[in-house]
């Protein structure tokens, strides 16, 4: 049996290559297809979406902005024209205070003088010993024995309508009441001539006064003071 001669070889070997080359071409072409993922929808204008790349999307949340730290706030100048004008007012309050205080002791003052001027005080004191004591500041002034016991009778009639109030008995107070006495008896307070300093006090004195109108008609029309004191 002879072998297969040199150009049926060479027919076979041409058939394998070209056999082989078409079909690695083929395997090279199918290789080299790729699969196009599924389109998907971007809101533009709402939050971000973020895709998962299997055709999923997914809303994402922004991080929070942290709010800004508060920082101390710096304490203002004063304007120069404002201070000025507090300094003002200081100074305008002293002033107020200082006037104020030299018209309390100027009317003081006139108050002293014009309880020494009157011509005659009668003196009550709370005690009960108001008829028996001799006024106070040099007795009764300027008059004959029936002015003197004038006086006195005045001085009872408004000692019997006096309630001095038992809380100030025992206090240092001393009320100088300044009263005018008409014709017919019937008594005026002209003013205070000295308070005080207890509203308490002043008023049981001006009720006295008030409740012995009218007294024992004097011989004139006169004007006295009384001094009132526990």
């Amino acid at each position: 049996m002879s072998g297969p001669s040199l150009q049926r070889l060479t027919l076979l070997s041409v058939i394998f290559h070209i056999t082989f080359f078409a079909a690695a071409l083929l395997v090279i072409r199918q290789s080299s297809r790729f699969v196009m993922p599924s389109p998907y929808i971007v809101n533009l204008v709402g939050p971000d979406v973020r895709s998962t790349g299997k055709g999923e999307t997914h809303a994402v949340t922004p991080a929070p902005v942290p709010a800004p730290t508060p920082t101390p706030k710096e304490k203002k100048a004063m304007p120069a024209e404002k201070t000025k004008v507090v300094k003002q007012r200081s100074l305008d309050k002293a002033e107020e205070k200082y006037v104020s205080e030299q018209i309390a002791a100027l009317e003081a003052k006139k108050r002293i003088e014009r309880v020494a001027k009157l011509r005659n005080v009668i003196s009550l004191k709370g005690s009960g010993e108001g008829k028996q004591v001799a006024p106070r500041g040099g007795g009764m002034r300027g008059g004959s024995a029936g002015i003197d016991d004038y006086y006195a009778k005045v001085r009872d009639d408004i000692y019997r309508n006096w309630g001095l109030p038992s809380a100030l008995s025992d206090k240092n107070l001393e009320a100088v009441i300044s009263i005018r006495i008409m014709k017919d008896g019937t008594v005026y307070v002209n003013r205070i001539e000295k308070p005080s300093g207890s509203s308490l006090f002043d008023r049981s004195a001006l009720n006295a006064i008030a409740k012995a109108s009218p007294v024992t008609p004097p011989p004139y029309e006169m004007e006295i003071g009384v001094r009132f004191y526990p």
